[in-house]
């Protein structure tokens, strides 16, 4: 998937009420967009905020909600499936959360798993765009029409047919398309194309 993820993991006290999370995540969307790569921003954030199903809006879950919309993040996190155990004294509640800044598809799954501890283990995915590759065989026109104008009369009908399938062959290319690119393509572009695969490739 492209060149690589930028994971910025994060944990902060519950006892740290003054930290604020807007400035961090903020560098984190810009170190992630310069290199062209894909960003999650996950952890134990100890930020009650209404978004993720808290009864009242912290400064630390304030400043998360106003990065997550200036910055485009998606929030996957489901507060339908807390990710930490309630006890006698608190309910089931979801301190952890993860946000992603990703043009493809993405999701998010609570494991149910806790390895002893009250936290549950979380599994964020970012699906890779793969784009399938298939082969389109185009004809030069006006490289066939060139070539017909070069025979002569033909001598007979089997003649004929002959020399029109060689010279189609001979003005037909092969070049590779992505599964999203349109079906028909002009012989100027698909020159155009092969030049730049060939480019690429150092040919």
């Amino acid at each position: 998937m492209r060149r690589g993820v930028l994971i910025l993991n994060v944990y902060s006290s519950p006892r740290r009420r003054d930290e604020r999370f807007y400035g961090l995540i903020g560098k984190a969307v810009k170190m992630a967009t310069d290199s062209g790569i894909p960003l999650i921003v996950a952890g134990d954030f100890n930020a009650p905020h209404s978004t993720w199903g808290y009864v009242r809006d912290s400064p630390k879950g304030t400043s998360i909600c106003k990065a997550i919309q200036d910055f485009n993040l998606m929030l996957l996190t489901d507060c339908g499936f807390p990710t930490r155990l309630g006890n006698s004294v608190t309910r089931p509640s979801t301190p952890d959360l993860s946000l992603v800044a990703y043009g493809g598809k993405s999701s998010w799954r609570n494991m149910g798993e806790d390895l002893g501890s009250d936290h549950f283990i979380i599994e964020t995915t970012l699906h890779a765009q793969c784009k399938t590759i298939k082969i389109q065989r185009i004809i030069d026109w006006d490289l066939f029409r060139s070539s017909r104008r070069d025979k002569g009369p033909p001598k007979d009908y089997e003649d004929w047919t002959e020399t029109l399938f060689s010279d189609v062959a001979a003005s037909t290319k092969e070049i590779e398309l992505e599964d999203d690119f349109f079906p028909t393509i002009d012989s100027h572009l698909a020159h155009l194309l092969k030049l730049k695969r060939l480019s690429k490739n150092g040919g």
